[in-house]
């Protein structure tokens, strides 16, 4: 089964809900692609706290339409972000994780946005 396109109006409904848990009353900006690397699907918004300035962020989305094992499997990727991040290992800090309904409607986790070069 090849995968589907992402419905980014579908994801950033979800991003908005999940991202209101992390800072209540947030305003989430619109999700676009996350042009330069080629892990996962990769989006990019910024969400303001209220009272806050704008915190830019990533989703890692699995595609939609194939079942997230092995390299698809972005909680995975999430969990394992989240075990290195006591280490010195520099890794972007994981905010939320949605875990959708696979294949249909994909997981995705949501990280910090760090500066740098893939």
């Amino acid at each position: 089964m090849p995968a589907t396109p992402i419905d980014t109006a579908e994801l950033q409904v979800r991003a908005d809900g999940l991202l209101a848990g992390v800072a209540p009353g947030c305003r989430v900006d619109p999700v676009t692609p996350l042009q330069g690397g080629t892990s996962s699907i990769t989006y990019k918004t910024s969400f303001t706290p209220p009272g806050s300035e704008p915190r830019k962020v990533v989703l890692k989305v699995a595609p939609a339409g194939l079942d997230p094992v092995r390299n698809r499997d972005v909680l995975r990727q999430a969990r394992v972000l989240r075990a290195l991040a006591p280490t010195p290992v520099p890794v972007p800090l994981v905010l939320a994780e949605h875990g959708g309904a696979p294949p249909e409607i994909p997981p995705f986790f949501v990280r910090s946005f760090e500066d740098g070069d893939c």
